[in-house]
C-alpha cells in the first residue's frame, strides 16, 4: 500500500461486526450454555484412587468426584482472559478515541457485567454456574486493574469493580466479592508505573 498498490493495509471491523462478535462471546458465558447435561453428568464416575491428577483433568473442589461447576469456570475464564486482556483493552480505548462510533473498553466491560450479573437461570445448577462466572469476571477485572500498562484500562477495570461491589445486597457470594474488591483496593500498589511501551 505504501508503494501505491491501491490496497487498504488494514481496516477496523465495523461497529456491527464488533457487536456481533461480542454477543457471540457473551453467549459462551451463559449458564445455560455452560452447564453439563444431566445425562452426561450421570456417566462420569468418581476418579479411582491411585490415579493422580494430570493436565487433562478439570480442577475440582469436590475431591475424587467430578466437579460439575469447574468446567464452566474454566470455559468462562478462557473467554474472559481474552476479553479483558490489557493490550486488547488498550486497543479498544484507542479505537473509541479515534472513532466514537466503535466500542471502547468501557462499552465491552458494561456488556460483560450486564450479561453475567444479569444472567437468567432456570435451575439451581445454572444459578451456581452464574455465581461462578460472576467470580471469574471479578477475578479477571482485578487482574486487569492491577496489571494493565495503560492507566485508562486500569481505571475502567477499577470503575467496573466499584460498580460490582455495590451490587452485593443479601447474596453471600456477591458480599464476598465486595469484600474481596475492598481488600484488592487496599493492597499496596503493584501496578506498573512505567506506562511507556
Amino acid at each position: 500500500a505504501m508503494r501505491g498498490d491501491g490496497r487498504v493495509p488494514s481496516r477496523a471491523a465495523t461497529a456491527a461486526e464488533q457487536k456481533g462478535a461480542l454477543e457471540a462471546l457473551l453467549r459462551t458465558l451463559k449458564p445455560s450454555e455452560l452447564k453439563i447435561p444431566e445425562t452426561v453428568l450421570k456417566l462420569i464416575p468418581p476418579r479411582p484412587s491411585g490415579y493422580g491428577p494430570h493436565r487433562e483433568l478439570f480442577p475440582r473442589f469436590t475431591g475424587p468426584t467430578f466437579d460439575a461447576i469447574s468446567p464452566a469456570v474454566v470455559a468462562a475464564d478462557l473467554t474472559m482472559s481474552y476479553l479483558v486482556d490489557g493490550e486488547r483493552a488498550a486497543r479498544l480505548v484507542e479505537q473509541k478515541a479515534l472513532d466514537g462510533t466503535l466500542p471502547g473498553f468501557d462499552d465491552v466491560i458494561n456488556e460483560i457485567v450486564h450479561a453475567t450479573f444479569g444472567a437468567q437461570t432456570s435451575s439451581a445448577y445454572e444459578a451456581e454456574i452464574a455465581r461462578s462466572v460472576e467470580r471469574v469476571v471479578v477475578d479477571r477485572l482485578m487482574e486487569t486493574a492491577a496489571g494493565a500498562r495503560m492507566p485508562q484500562v486500569r481505571a475502567i477495570a477499577q470503575s467496573a469493580l466499584a460498580g460490582i461491589a455495590k451490587m452485593a445486597g443479601s447474596d453471600a457470594g456477591r458480599a464476598l466479592m465486595a469484600q474481596d474488591i475492598e481488600r484488592f483496593n487496599a493492597r499496596p500498589l503493584t501496578a506498573p508505573l512505567m506506562t511507556t511501551p
